[in-house]
């Protein structure tokens, strides 16, 4: 009897991983053979790309679509896969890869690839903003969307380190951003005050293992939201190593819903980020997808 092969899509996202382009592709071809399996391999020229070559997937009905990238190429696809049929795969070779952590995928190719071909799937969450875009990981309002925009700004510090590229980008970040007064409204509870940051996870982290929320889960249905007011120099230093310990921030309150809305009260800009990318500025609405995404997960 003639078998049906898997068709799956791979995306590779060049600028990623110091350009591990080679590395990516004959691990995929080793795994991904015929006659189980069909390996569509593209590699991406810019941005919107993996967005649009996903939408095709999802109409030819795919079996999957595998990213190989970081977080930003990951929301891309993610978009596009919302609420579809075609799953998702991943092999992290971004900067933080805050969400492949989170679902402990393996960051080495060869094994990801392992992982992807045993086709073990989960439903998982997406968080909603706007309406407009969704993110899979971390939706932030002020100073990490602040320090996002510096470090999309410096990414040709990537060639030496992504770690350093991120930590030069929130040390320029903590000297530029002036706290703002916003209002946060969770579930229709409204909480006021100066916020150095207002950050709303679906999963436990950012990537790097900096983890801003301890404990969240992506398969909850609800969404983990931080409010860390403005902080003295030794808090601060102090919070950085709690990010790194899994510990919860000092100082910050934490609240759990499904419905946010963020506004700057003193009219100051409120910067805005999803995954690590910049998209403008507040006001922020925030909701709760369930069960939007179908990831392969080991």
């Amino acid at each position: 009897m003639k078998t049906t092969p898997k068709i799956v899509q791979l995306l590779i996202n060049p600028s990623a991983g110091h350009g591990r382009v080679n590395a990516v592709i004959s691990a995929a071809t080793h795994q991904f053979r015929e006659p189980e399996w069909k390996l569509l391999v593209h590699v991406l020229s810019g941005p919107e790309e993996a967005y649009v070559l996903t939408q095709d997937a999802v109409r030819k009905k795919r079996f999957a679509v595998i990213v190989a990238g970081g977080d930003g190429t990951i929301n891309e696809v993610a978009r596009a896969l919302s609420r579809k049929k075609t799953a998702l795969g991943i092999i992290a070779v971004g900067t933080g890869n805050g969400f492949a952590r989170d679902l402990g995928i393996p960051l080495n190719p060869v094994k990801a690839c392992a992982v992807i071909a045993a086709t073990k799937m989960a439903q998982v969450d997406l968080g909603s903003l706007n309406d407009e875009r969704v993110f899979v990981s971390i939706c932030g309002a002020g100073f990490d969307a602040w320090a996002a925009r510096r470090a999309n700004q410096l990414r040709w510090i990537n060639k030496f380190s992504g770690f350093m590229r991120y930590l030069v980008s929130g040390v320029l970040a903590s000297l530029e951003f002036k706290a703002p007064v916003v209002k946060v409204s969770v579930d229709g509870k409204t909480h006021e005050g100066p916020c150095l940051l207002v950050t709303v996870a679906n999963g436990e982290q950012y990537g790097f293992g900096a983890t801003i929320a301890p404990g969240a889960s992506l398969s909850d249905g609800k969404l983990d939201i931080l409010l860390l007011p403005p902080l003295n120099v030794i808090s601060l230093l102090r919070n950085a190593i709690h990010l790194y310990s899994k510990k919860p921030l000092l100082g910050a309150t934490r609240l759990i819903g499904k419905k946010i809305r963020i506004e700057s009260v003193d009219k100051t800009d409120l910067p805005l980020h999803i995954d690590g990318e910049t998209v403008g500025l507040g006001p922020a609405n925030i909701r709760i997808l369930p069960r939007a995404l179908k990831v392969i997960i080991p």
